[in-house]
């Protein structure tokens, strides 16, 4: 049996308070190497990285923690949402979390009022998803046709999850894009010129940039759940020798991508549950 690992008691690591990223970063690398221990460097400074990862040889590898967002789609969402009762919306017949992306032109209050009966239907189809090119296909089932033609969503995905149900708003900026896998390990490399000076300063052998790929990514967070990584080394500076990808997909159950220097991206699950 799997020992249960949950981030909710990570937050008591050091004096300083840590952010929700650096709490999942601690749980999952905690679960990748068994035995080994994520120290969080409470008296860093802004220059420093954020933990020091104990393997249980007595190697200690440099550990930086970042998120990757969508700032348009925030942006969106705090305009439009927030003025017709923000991004979220309550699951009363759906059984699972999902995941929908508007057109611009949709009718949020519609939305919201009858996205629940709708998911619902599809669940009861067995359908788990759709993005814009099944609705255009002549064999789209009608339960995709309707909730495209009537509430003009143009993607939706589903998580079972152990948590209540709940249906999020992505975005509603223009069409929706294929969300391949290069979405995700793009939105990762983004994040290593901001990062890679702290990393840099460290003498450790290994030195691990782990990005948490928000929800409000869309495009980044739907590929990471939902195909496997690309077949290629990641790109890295001399700066950072492995690339970790996180996607919070339940309390405590992560998507995560790994690729270093030298090996290729793979793609695992990790459930800290027993």
């Amino acid at each position: 049996m799997r020992k249960r690992v949950s981030i909710i008691g990570a937050g008591n690591v050091g004096a300083m308070k840590i952010r929700h990223s650096e709490k999942v970063a601690k749980c999952v690398l905690e679960m990748a190497f068994p035995g080994a221990h994520m120290e969080f460097r409470c008296k860093q400074s802004d220059k420093e990285y954020d933990f020091d990862l104990h393997y249980p040889d007595g190697e200690i590898a440099a550990v930086e923690v970042t998120s990757s967002r969508d700032q348009t789609i925030t942006q969106i969402s705090k305009e439009v949402f927030a003025r017709h009762g923000g991004a979220e919306i309550p699951a009363n017949q759906c059984r699972k979390t999902w995941l929908i992306q508007l057109e611009r032109d949709a009718n949020i209050k519609f939305i919201r009022k009858y996205a629940d009966c709708y998911l619902a239907e599809l669940e009861a189809a067995g359908i788990e998803g759709f993005e814009l090119q099944d609705c255009l296909q002549r064999n789209c089932p009608e339960q995709i046709a309707r909730i495209h033609k009537d509430l003009k969503l143009i993607y939706a995905s589903s998580l079972l999850t152990s948590a209540s149900p709940i249906i999020k708003l992505l975005s509603v900026d223009g069409p929706a894009r294929a969300y391949i896998s290069t979405s995700a390990t793009d939105a990762a490399e983004r994040e290593i010129e901001p990062n890679k000076e702290k990393l840099g300063r460290a003498t450790t052998k290994e030195r691990h940039l782990v990005v948490y790929i928000d929800l409000t990514t869309g495009e980044a967070w739907s590929a990471m759940t939902r195909f496997p990584p690309p077949p290629v080394v990641p790109t890295l500076p001399a700066e950072v020798t492995h690339l970790w990808l996180i996607a919070q997909t339940d309390t405590d159950q992560f998507v995560v991508w790994d690729g270093s220097l030298s090996m290729q991206w793979r793609a695992r699950i990790f459930n800290s549950t027993p």
